[in-house]
């Protein structure tokens, strides 16, 4: 199990808070950050990091954007 942080981002990109998780791995990241999403109606989108490393950016408007973490558009894993 890693430490995610999980960056709440207001719509010029800086995070407005942060929330960290202990998580099995990458694959279980999109559904925690969409439900922070739920939790928090005035954030843009959640960044999530595992420590120096972008895992994914879900974004309210576009439902999933993927990084080079190994998730499709759609956010399943690759």
């Amino acid at each position: 199990m890693a430490i995610y942080t999980f960056y709440l981002c207001n719509l010029g990109g800086g995070a407005d808070s942060f929330e960290a998780f202990d998580l099995g791995s990458d694959a279980d990241a999109p559904d925690r950050a969409l439900q922070m999403l739920r939790d928090h109606p005035s954030c843009t989108y959640v960044a999530v990091w595992d420590d120096q490393r972008p895992v994914l950016e879900r974004h309210r408007s576009t439902g999933f954007t993927a990084s080079d973490a190994g998730y499709d558009a759609s956010g399943a894993a690759l």
